[in-house]
């Protein structure tokens, strides 16, 4: 199985599974996370960690796979990311990232939709979409809340890579665990949460935090079909065959679009 479910005590343990193919968010492994959330143990434990099996916590989109299914289309695919995100996000119960090594891509923006995060010390996380001709939409949208426009924008435009120290200093994530100890180190966590708060306190935080901080889905979703389709076809395209995208007809053409006005009095 790609995803796996396992029950420690009070605890649901959700493990991304295909390590081989670093844990990519491919439309099966999409598949097999929003059915893990569906499933009653988790609607019965105290809390749920999401950690992952290998030296990758999640190397982000499958692209190849996911443009068979749509995923740059209006409705984004039967198995696109932002479903599992927005599942994560909903989830009645606190759901806290366990990630040990990387994270770029949709894995970043996997660990940003859980409520709380530890990261291990060797940990690298980056979000690199637009060199590939599209945007880390829900990283956009979860960063924005997290550490204000500026420093989302630049984490998003530059796609520089942060180690877990810098994510811990930007608030991106709650604790900084020795390699090796991240799951344990967000199962405590867990414990000390939900064995001191009351479940309808913490389910109380989730829905208020929502509604000052809300996330329009939809418009997430929907902010890939609105992009350049030349643009993300050379950048995945290239992406995809592991050659380096040309934009250089793009920019001259957005120069072309706007020439100069000259000088006005």
């Amino acid at each position: 199985m790609l995803v796996e479910v396992d029950i420690d005590g009070d605890l649901a343990i959700v493990t991304l599974n295909d390590a081989p193919r670093r844990n990519a968010l491919s439309a099966e492994l999409v598949c097999g996370l929003l059915a893990a959330f569906d499933q009653p143990s988790l609607q019965a434990a105290r809390a749920v960690i999401v950690a992952a099996r290998g030296p990758v916590f999640c190397a982000g989109a499958d692209i190849g796979g996911l443009l068979a299914n749509g995923w740059m289309e209006a409705d984004g695919g039967r198995n696109n990311p932002v479903l599992a995100f927005q599942r994560l996000a909903a989830h009645s119960r606190p759901v806290i990232a366990a990630a040990a090594g990387s994270a770029f891509g949709g894995g970043f923006e996997l660990m940003l939709s859980c409520d709380l995060a530890i990261a291990a010390s060797d940990a690298v996380f980056a979000l690199p979409e637009a060199s590939h001709g599209v945007i880390p939409n829900t990283g956009l949208a979860v960063l924005t809340a997290l550490i204000g426009r500026r420093r989302a924008y630049e984490l998003a435009a530059t796609g520089r890579r942060i180690d877990a120290r810098e994510a811990a200093q930007l608030g991106l994530v709650n604790g900084v665990a020795p390699a090796g100890a991240v799951l344990e180190n967000a199962k405590a966590l867990a414990r000390q949460i939900t064995g001191t708060a009351a479940p309808g306190a913490l389910r109380g935080i989730k829905e208020a935090l929502a509604k000052h901080a809300p996330i329009d889905w939809r418009a997430v979703q929907d902010s890939l079909a609105a992009l350049p389709r030349e643009q993300w076809q050379e950048g995945l395209g290239a992406f995809v065959a592991r050659r380096a995208p040309n934009y250089e007809t793009f920019w001259r053409e957005a120069r072309n679009a706007h020439p100069d006005q000259g000088e006005t009095a």
